[in-house]
């Protein structure tokens, strides 16, 4: 049952051997707000020693407990695996494979899990835990959270299972797998940016906010993208991608767009959306792109302190952005800026899964 017995479609119905206990994809469930507490508990003990000294416990925990609710919402959400399974579909894949999954795990704990694919490949499969209620990585807690990851997803091959990581310490109980870093979270409070002092330079820098992305500067904008390509071993389609004229146009139109010039010369964009993740409340780096001569520069940290002087937010809002493994320049450029590592989202292989028909 739940922890407090507040979901009645939890049932152990026949035992459906892919998924165990399951909820009626076709009938209304309640959210248990014990399992919601537990969840956003768990969630916050994640988070880095500083992000809890500069945010605001009330803003910290409003920042899991959305994310929390927006992902059990799509527990058995009909609606939500019909478009996810339209955008992705699997081979051998049924509808309720494409929903958040609720998964127990001991006496009276849970996971939330979903089914991802790596940049949209469906090829690479994934398994994401995105909540439990419990420490899942010790090795005895490791076992029982892959059988249970095993009866749901198995029938899928998914290459991994993804976890994160907050301090690069969490995982150590599990030396005798492989792990791997899928990307890495840099963040800093506005307050941070707001305080600091930026390097002086000897090449005049304009920061500027845009209202649209002109398709002069969207052109510019790919052509630094395809340069990256031809060069870079870390910037490949599985992992790193543009994002289309539309999107950034959206952004623009909410003052998250600036655009750098160096000397009058068009140099890049950087762009922001206004969002939550796990316990980060504020803006997601949505795109910094900069041409070959402008990068290396110290320009990120100008950018960041500019926009944490447009936008209209209090102090202890996070900017925050993710950098694929591998991206050392990127990382490095995140630390000038006054970004710091608050963790890493990281691939835990798989050992002993079969493919196996459901029953």
């Amino acid at each position: 049952m739940s922890p407090d017995g507040a979901i009645p479609q939890i049932l152990p119905r026949a035992r459906v051997a892919t998924w165990g206990y399951d909820i009626d994809m076709h009938a209304s469930w309640s959210v248990s707000e014990t399992l919601v507490d537990g969840c956003v508990e768990r969630q916050l003990g994640l988070a880095p020693a500083w992000l809890r000294h500069e945010v605001a416990p009330r803003r910290l925990r409003d920042a899991a407990e959305r994310q929390v609710r927006e992902d059990l919402a799509r527990v058995a959400n009909i609606e939500f695996a019909r478009e996810f399974r339209r955008a992705c579909p699997l081979a051998g894949a049924e509808l309720e494979d494409y929903a958040f999954k609720l998964l127990p795990i001991g006496v009276a704990q849970w996971l939330v899990t979903s089914l991802r694919f790596r940049g949209g490949d469906l090829d690479w499969p994934f398994v994401q835990i995105d909540h439990s209620t419990i420490s899942i990585v010790d090795r005895n807690g490791w076992e029982i959270v892959e059988r249970a990851l095993a009866d749901a997803y198995a029938h899928l091959a998914p290459r991994a299972i993804r976890i994160f990581d907050p301090d690069d310490g969490e995982l150590r109980a599990l030396s005798h797998r492989r792990v791997a870093c899928d990307v890495r979270i840099f963040a800093a409070t506005l307050g941070q940016l707001r305080s600091v002092e930026l390097p002086p330079s000897s090449t005049a820098i304009e920061v500027t906010r845009v209202e649209a992305v002109s398709s002069d500067s969207y052109a510019r904008y790919r052509e630094v993208y395809e340069e990256l390509r031809g060069r870079s071993p870390i910037h490949r389609p599985r992992s790193v991608w543009h994002e289309e004229q539309d999107d950034l146009s959206a952004a623009a139109r909410n003052g998250l767009v600036v655009e750098v010039h160096l000397d009058g010369e068009w140099a890049g964009l950087f762009a922001y959306t206004p969002t939550s993740e796990l316990f980060f409340d504020g803006l997601c780096v949505l795109e910094a792109a900069l041409t070959a001569a402008a990068r290396g520069r110290g320009l990120a940290a100008h950018v960041h302190r500019r926009m944490a002087d447009l936008v209209d937010a209090p102090d202890d809002a996070v900017l925050y952005g993710h950098v694929v493994e591998g991206n050392e320049p990127s990382a490095r450029a995140a630390m000038r800026a006054g970004r710091r590592l608050s963790g890493a989202y990281r691939f835990v292989d798989l050992r002993g899964w079969r493919p196996r028909s459901r029953v």
